[in-house]
């Protein structure tokens, strides 16, 4: 909600969200609709609710949910509102605009009467109408429609479940193949949003696509059934990602009824008692990743004997996500008829030799881990279709043999940066649909002449390390113009490596033959030439032929002197060109001289970094003259010129649809305008000069010179208030309720005044209060204090009786020794509440800490040099992340190690521990080797950098 209404916010902190969002609502009426809503704990819900107490009078929240538990927690008694059926004519209506795609069956009366039957079948329900309208659509005889009527499946009693008669008998039309894949996808878990590809590839794995149609591929057999369940409504776009799908609520039910006990996400493992329970009969299971996944969420997953499925599935791709070791060196090792495994997301440092036993693998994703290189046992996975290692940012090599995957249909790594070369018979892999990079390295490893066999790739690829191509001929035999399923293309040129001025001659000569062989077909739609180090363009590029092509990238070509000549393309909608160093004149070459209106479709133009550009010359002849209007360029939307220096003169003008201009670091450009399109959006920084239009412009800018503006600014009660420096408060303090959150720093407040605290205070911090000698009176009052922090405060000698604890916090943080003594005095087992629990600079030993509440999740012990055992840390059964620092005297774990719970460790300065917890050498490493994150003074101990 948050990120609507601002954009980035840090979603790691819940006390600074709520903040913000208050800050955000305060004095505004708002209206907030949560749609299917499931939850229904009523401390999350009065957490969530907090917030929105800062709007206005007569801001409303509507929430819509299928459980009468949910509707009873958010609403006073009598005042839910539960929706009737649909009336009739709105669900046919609906029927009609799914199955006829009209509003009526004007057009197919005789299909009229059979349709309002099969809508009365609907029972008003919308969803049903919409669905079984996709199943007839583009069906125009009565027959379907009456197979449809007379269905023996509407015989049938509602199921146990609630699945709607009017759902199965879409099911039931289904082809018996997209049968098999709409129940497949039932191991997703409820409102997961998931790529079209991914699930055909998934499919593909599991054999669902074996069934042949004149000879079609498995993929494109995929694709028109993820088409047909997407036409009859069974997956409907995000609103969210348009390139992403997902299933309704009921229509996920659907699916797991369909699939019975063989498909099931990890979160409908648990039974009535909370504990996981797995079907013998499970075949396909996923579950959503989290930051930290230890030992305990895995518990019983070996014993799935048969499972052929195991899929990690991140929600978000913010931060790197760790996994406990036993899951990947000994759990997924022993299942031994996975086909298909995805620990996409997971920072995993190396794989187990052992994964080659895994003989029916078939679909192997390990994309954004931090794997270096490929184990060599991986080439024995004979019946492999699709291998994922995309965005490996440290993947240096893949592994030796790999042309025994003769069954590779699929290897996607994209992104992954520092692969610097193929291995050897990469070109023996003639099923390669995909293959998003190629590196051309040096020495034994596989050359460009490699990719000529490799007839079938598709889509888009990348062609990275061209300076290693010393023989042109090598690029005449890839024959690029003869792959025609191609879309996109990159050719990538390292740095030159040249120290001499007769080597430099040789290697121009070299790269500029090497580009005038890669010759790709016409049919291509985006190229993009970096490092390229000739000193002119192809001759094929200025062919008109290449008619398809829409998007163009020219980067650091720093040889050539001038830009290619590409206004004749007639498809070309994007055009971006940097860091052309020698380009110091743009003009009716890159138009093209016998071309009549350059760049007919060119929506996107962008230079930048062209330090020695100088003048752009526009097509009429002129150098931008006011008389003279650019010809061309009739759709041009945007322009950005950005860090060119040396850029003189006006530009030309008159660019008819400009939607918006970016113009950045180019100090020595005048910007005149005289005809530039209403509303037009300018953003002009760095520049000498600024020729204002007269009629009306969006515009914004910034100069580090004029910092002058003035900012007209709301006035509204503070919702936080800062105490510097008081040695007294206002004796209304405790009446300010709309007061949330109080903080004092370094404050010469001696005690708080006797009417206390606002009551609706929910967080309060008390730092370098050196003066405070007592706790505000009524603390036990504060009802919605969730954070309480407390640093060096030292004259606080006493907590009174009277002053109790607030029952809710829920983050608590001490520091400096008669705080600590408080507490511990007070009695931790009291705070039942507090789940994030730093404690800074006490003198306890490990006995006074037996007492710690056992509902701690994060626990942070620093500055305890008495403290040499964490034998209580057993106690804390609910324990996920520890911290430890400067604890010298720390020796020892519990004897049978930390709780399962754990996922997270780091210690830092206290040498006994760091040593005994030593990977592979210390006495305790088998106690946390199974911890997802352990860090031993800011090292991670799984990453062979960082020990290297």
């Amino acid at each position: 909600m948050l990120q609507a209404a601002v954009g980035s916010v840090d979603v790691n902190d819940l006390n600074l969200l709520q903040l913000q969002l208050e800050n955000q609502l305060k004095d505004k009426k708002f209206l907030l609709v949560l749609d299917d809503m499931w939850t229904d704990n009523y401390d999350d819900w009065t957490n969530l609710c907090k917030p929105f107490k800062a709007g206005l009078p007569g801001s409303k929240i509507i929430v819509t949910t299928r459980n009468e538990d949910v509707s009873s927690m958010v609403t006073t008694p009598g005042a839910a509102y539960s929706l009737e059926n649909l009336l009739r004519d709105d669900c046919l209506s609906i029927f009609v605009q799914h199955s006829l795609g009209r509003t009526d069956f004007v057009a197919h009366q005789y299909l009229s009467e059979i349709g309002e039957k099969i809508v009365d079948k609907c029972n008003g329900s919308p969803l049903a109408a919409k669905t079984l309208g996709g199943l007839l659509r583009g069906k125009y005889d009565p027959k379907d429609w009456e197979d449809v009527l007379t269905s023996k499946i509407w015989e049938l009693g509602e199921d146990k479940s609630g699945i709607m008669r009017a759902l199965r008998v879409s099911y039931y039309y289904l082809p018996s193949h997209v049968k098999r894949c709409f129940a497949h996808c039932s191991l997703l878990p409820k409102g997961y949003e998931f790529d079209e590809r991914q699930i055909v590839l998934l499919w593909m794995a599991e054999g669902l696509l074996q069934h042949k149609t004149d000879e079609m591929e498995m993929e494109e057999l995929g694709r028109k059934s993820f088409q047909v369940l997407h036409s009859r409504s069974f997956f409907q776009r995000s609103k969210i990602d348009a390139s992403r799908f997902l299933m309704h609520d009921l229509i996920h039910d659907l699916a797991c009824w369909a699939s019975g006990e063989i498909c099931s996400s990890m979160e409908s493992t648990w039974d009535r008692k909370n504990q996981r329970r797995f079907s013998r009969n499970l075949r396909h299971l996923s579950y959503l990743s989290s930051r930290f996944d230890g030992i305990k969420r895995f518990e019983g997953l070996h014993e799935v004997e048969h499972l052929r499925t195991f899929l990690a599935l991140p929600l978000s791709t913010r931060k790197e996500r760790y996994v406990t070791n036993n899951l990947v060196f000994h759990v997924i090792p022993r299942l031994r008829r996975l086909r298909a495994v995805s620990l996409c997301r997971y920072w995993i440092f190396e794989l187990p030799d052992n994964i080659g036993e895994l003989k029916l693998l078939r679909y192997l994703d390990f994309s954004r881990s931090a794997i270096e290189v490929l184990p060599q046992s991986v080439s024995s996975l004979y019946n492999l279709q699709t291998l994922i290692v995309e965005h490996c940012y440290r993947l240096k090599k893949l592994f030796p043999d790999i042309g025994n995957l003769v069954n590779l249909r699929h290897l996607k790594n994209s992104h992954s940066n520092l692969l610097e070369e193929m291995p050897l018979r990469i070109g023996q892999l003639t099923s390669l649909r995909t293959l998003a990079k190629f590196a051309v390295g040096k020495g034994n490893c596989s050359g460009l002449r490699e990719l000529r066999s490799l007839a079938l790739l598709q889509e888009k690829r990348t062609i990275s390390g061209l300076e290693n191509v010393n023989d042109a001929e090598d690029a005449r035999e890839v024959q690029l113009n003869g792959k025609e399923k191609l879309e996109a293309l990159s050719l990538k040129w390292g740095d030159s490596t040249t120290s001499s001025d007769s080597s430099e001659v040789v290697e121009i000569q070299t790269q500029t033959r090497v580009l005038e062989m890669l010759k790709p077909h016409y049919g291509l739609k985006e190229l993009k030439v970096q490092g390229y180090g000739g000193t002119k363009f192809p001759t094929w590029l200025r062919q008109s032929s290449f008619d398809n092509l829409v998007v163009l990238r020219f980067k650091n070509c720093n040889r050539c002197t001038s830009l290619p000549s590409v206004g004749h393309l007639p498809s070309l909608k994007n055009l971006f060109i940097k860091g052309m160093a020698k380009v110091k004149s743009v003009g009716l070459e890159f138009c093209g001289n016998d071309c009549s209106e350059p760049f007919p479709s060119l929506e996107t133009l962008r230079f930048k970094d062209m330090q020695e550009w100088e003048e752009w010359i526009s097509h009429a002849g002129t150098a931008g003259g006011d008389q003279e209007a650019a010809k061309g360029f009739p759709r041009l939307r945007e322009l950005s010129i950005v860090s060119c220096s040396n850029l003189k003169g006006r530009l030309p003008q008159r660019f008819s649809s400009l939607e918006r201009i970016v113009i950045r670091s180019c100090e020595q450009l005048l910007v005149s305008y005289t005809a530039l399109p209403p509303l037009c959006e300018l953003e002009i920084d760095g520049f000498s000069e600024v020729a204002w239009i007269s009629h009306p412009v969006e515009a914004v800018v910034s100069d580090s010179s004029n910092s002058g503006l003035e900012e007209s600014r709301a006035e509204f009660l503070p919702q936080e208030i800062t105490i510097p420096n008081q040695e007294s408060l206002p004796d209304g303090l405790h009446k300010l309720g709309h007061i949330t959150r109080i903080s004092m720093v370094g404050s010469h407040l001696v005690s708080f005044a006797e009417g206390g605290l606002p009551t609706n205070l929910s967080e309060l911090m008390l730092f370098g209060c050196r003066y405070l000698t007592a706790l505000p009176n009524g603390m036990y009052n504060l009802s919605s204090l969730q954070r309480l922090e407390i640093r060096d405060c030292p004259r606080i000698a006493s907590i009174p009786e009277e002053v109790g604890f607030p029952p809710k916090v829920t983050t608590l943080q001490i520091e400096s020794p008669n705080i600590c003594k408080l507490f511990f005095d007070l009695g931790f087992h009291n705070l039942t509440s507090v789940r994030e629990l730093f404690i800074a600079g006490g003198r306890e030993d490990d006995v006074a800490f037996q007492q710690l509440p056992t509902s701690l999740v994060e626990l942070d012990i620093r500055e305890f040099p008495r403290l040499e055992s964490l034998s209580f840390v057993r106690n804390l059964i609910s324990l996920e992340r520890l911290d430890l620092c400067r604890c010298y005297s720390l020796k020892s774990f519990p004897e049978n190690g930390l709780p399962p719970s754990v996922v997270f460790l780091d210690i830092y300065l206290c040498p006994y521990l760091e040593e005994r917890c030593k990977k592979d050498e210390g006495e305790y490493w088998h106690l946390v080797a199974d911890i997802p994150f352990v860090r031993l003074n800011h090292k991670l101990v799984f990453d062979p950098r960082e020990f290297s």
